[in-house]
């Protein structure tokens, strides 16, 4: 009686077993299919052209208020400014900018929708970036600093100093930021379908620019919930930046003292040729304004001097710093997820009779590559290195004397374009800017 008894409750715990098992799996299943659900919801959207331009034309909110156009807004946002003009340059220069504003009038819906563009790309690649394994994006990283490191010479320095910093932070903060963007954004356009005094027109079309400035302040207060965190996060940032620059002038000191000197020998003689130029573009009344554009010109001149040449230097150091990290993730996606595919293929294709199973699982788990105990690591960096370094040096020769080295095939080139004004901004600004003064005052 009691033998019967223990196997009923074992038999019982059995089931109860089984179906928790089921259950759990099904609870998992149901995990998955929302994990999944949440990645495609979360895809970025490719921008409309049609619907944007369209867009630009509506002359009603989305619950059928009266609104200004685009069209008409830039209207009239441009004859503020030749108001402006008027008053402080002359008639002559007004009418000037009133011959140029219908254009500037039509090409704003076109910039709109290019800067929506930019943003739907880089929204793609960071979901790529989050979506992709590790080391696979590593190895991506890898293989773009071997063939671009000297286009991107200070982008991929900032990179890595950001990593040595704290990358994990940094992009926490960030993503907080642009998710704080996207709350006031939608906050804003609530507050443009609104009509309060109920006369069928938008509030915000009857508003002067002041009282419009003030409202929309008052709706980005409301819209951020948590002020004491997006100020930490701001500051994590510009304290993270600074730290940034000031690591890489001391990383790029050659190239800064190289522009210097540039600068210092060609700025005597770039004023004697430029100085009467600007004195007769810029009139009388605003010829003390010449020396300044003749010092940018000499800055400008030096750091892309400079930096065009240096960026042949750095090119040696990223190709091999990106065949290293490239051999290193495929040597670790290849011991995480080939090895273990592998043996699962051993144990359910193996005939359990067959007398070199034990012989290939034994195998299959001495297959893990270790990059201490090997040459092959070594031989795929330093191959990655060669190819990578020789594309650089075949462009930079076919590009010289003048011209930007390293060019991107078409569509890359325009895709890139923002990556290239960002490169040649932090260039100037690590050459002529004094960050130890600019850290010293925010820590202050």
């Amino acid at each position: 009686m009691k033998a019967r008894l223990s196997r009923k409750c074992a038999a019982s715990r059995e089931s109860r077993k089984s179906l928790f098992n089921k259950s759990t799996i099904k609870s998992d299943d149901k995990q998955e299919d929302q994990d999944e659900q949440q990645q495609q919801r979360d895809f970025p959207v490719f921008p409309n052209v049609i619907t944007h331009f369209q867009a630009a034309g509506i002359t009603t909110t989305p619950s059928g208020y009266k609104r200004l156009s685009e069209w008409e807004k830039i209207g009239q946002i441009t004859g503020a400014i030749a108001l402006v003009i008027e008053d402080k340059c002359g008639t002559p220069t007004a009418d000037g900018f009133k011959k140029v504003a219908p254009c500037l009038t039509c090409l704003w819906p076109l910039t709109t929708y290019i800067i929506k563009l930019y943003v739907w790309v880089f929204q793609l690649a960071y979901f790529i970036f989050t979506w992709l394994p590790k080391n696979v994006a590593l190895m991506i990283y890898g293989v773009s600093m071997c063939f671009y490191g000297g286009r991107y010479l200070t982008i991929f320095a900032a990179i890595e100093a950001f990593r040595s910093l704290g990358w994990k932070a940094f992009l926490e903060n960030l993503q907080f930021i642009w998710e704080q963007i996207t709350l006031v954004a939608i906050a804003s356009a609530k507050d443009d379908d609104t009509d309060e005094n109920k006369d069928g027109i938008a509030d915000v079309d009857q508003l002067d620019p002041k009282s419009l400035m003030e409202r929309k302040i008052q709706v980005f207060f409301v819209a951020i919930k948590e002020p004491q965190k997006l100020q930490a996060a701001v500051g994590y940032l510009i304290s993270g930046y600074m730290a940034m620059l000031v690591s890489l002038k001391v990383q790029f000191a050659r190239a800064i003292s190289i522009a210097l000197g540039i600068a210092e020998m060609t700025g005597p003689l770039m004023a004697v040729i430029l100085g009467p130029l600007f004195n007769l573009l810029l009139g009388t009344n605003a010829k003390h304004w010449s020396p300044t554009f003749v010092d940018t010109a000499v800055k400008a001149f030096a750091t892309w001097a400079a930096w065009y040449f240096y960026s042949f230097i750095g090119g040696y150091y990223t190709a091999q710093r990106g065949g290293r990290m490239f051999a290193n993730a495929l040597a670790d996606f290849y011991n995480d997820s080939v090895v273990p595919v592998l043996q699962k293929c051993i144990k359910c294709f193996c005939c359990s009779c067959c007398p070199c199973r034990t012989c290939c699982i034994e195998k299959a788990e001495r297959a893990s590559m270790d990059v201490s105990k090997t040459y092959l690591d070594e031989f795929v960096a330093y191959s990655l290195m060669g190819l990578g370094f020789s594309y650089q040096l075949y462009y930079f020769l076919k590009t010289f004397p003048p011209g930007e080295w390293l060019g991107l095939p078409f569509p890359f080139s325009y895709i890139f374009m923002p990556l290239d004004w960002f490169e040649w901004a932090l260039r100037f600004q690590l050459t002529w800017l004094t960050t130890t003064e600019s850290a010293s005052n925010f820590n202050g």
